[in-house]
């Protein structure tokens, strides 16, 4: 029975140009436990290079001076709408920010050169987290507390890209993908903790693969602060491995998960003593 596939789901932001009333510029809309070979078949991949924006939201009016900036994404999270400028409508799905118990979490998108089709391809600056205080909804890095900067890769021939970013309490889980110039699949995936009192405790959680036959899908278990790994490995003949793993923020140990049972999108396990149902997306 096949799985069905799992949407890429990064609903932390959402986006859209911020319209001006006196000016013309284009606006871009923007848990019980089972074997595991009784698992179904893989997920369907949509690869490291997929879009991780979400759906677009009406623009709205922004803060009175935003009429100045080119352009300004508005950002909704807990009923508030934040707004950030960005550098460019093609670099506007690199733009993340989450909200977390210590304030609001946001990457903007460094400035890019483009790479074959990709008009947004290679940063030429690397990826920078920011802390803000909910209460100010301009997110701005000057006034905003610097968390953690993607370290750049030390080939010169590759660069790394934020996919995703989510608040978890007071902590942040975010993705990211490494890739050759030119490159067609990512060199590596990785999962990452950080916990926005200490950001100089910034965790890998684990590293994946999501292409060449490779499928990876994860989800949190918010209550708890866990964060939910799939990994599916191709055995060679035709079918699949799985690697399942949960990791707890709070106590930063990763366990392997020898029984649980997929459901449609959704994980089931035991972990001490308890029973959890997680909801997967694809990483």
């Amino acid at each position: 029975m096949l799985f069905k596939p799992i949407p890429v789901i990064t609903g932390f932001l959402t986006m859209s140009c911020l319209l001006s009333a006196c000016s013309s510029r284009p606006v871009a809309a923007g848990n019980l436990s089972a074997d595991s070979s009784s698992i179904p078949s893989p997920f369907v991949s949509q690869g490291a290079q997929a879009n991780p924006g979400a759906s677009v939201i009406p623009a709205v009016p922004g803060p009175s001076n935003s009429a100045a900036e080119p352009n300004v994404l508005s950002i909704q999270l807990k009923g508030m709408t934040y707004f950030f400028p960005g550098h460019n409508v093609a670099t506007k799905r690199y733009n993340f920010a989450a909200a977390t118990s210590t304030g609001i979490v946001w990457s903007p998108a460094p400035p890019m050169e483009g790479e074959g089709t990709d008009p947004a391809g290679i940063p030429l600056e690397p990826f920078t987290v920011y802390l803000s205080d909910p209460a100010d909804i301009e997110l701005n890095a000057a006034k905003a507390r610097k968390l953690w900067t993607l370290a750049l890769p030390e080939a010169s021939d590759e660069y790394t890209k934020l996919n995703s970013l989510q608040g978890v309490g007071e902590y942040v889980v975010y993705h990211t993908y490494t890739m050759f110039r030119g490159g067609a699949q990512a060199l590596r995936n990785q999962a990452w903790a950080l916990k926005t009192g200490d950001p100089a405790d910034n965790i890998e959680i684990l590293s994946f693969r999501t292409a060449g036959g490779y499928f990876y899908s994860w989800g949190i278990e918010e209550q708890d602060k866990l964060y939910v790994s799939v990994s599916q490995l191709p055995d060679g003949d035709g079918s699949y491995e799985y690697e399942v793993y949960v990791y707890s923020l709070e106590q930063e140990r990763k366990t392997e998960m020898k029984q649980f049972m997929l459901d449609n999108n959704m994980i089931k396990f035991q972990y001490n003593g308890r029973s959890y149902s997680v909801k997967l997306q694809q990483g």
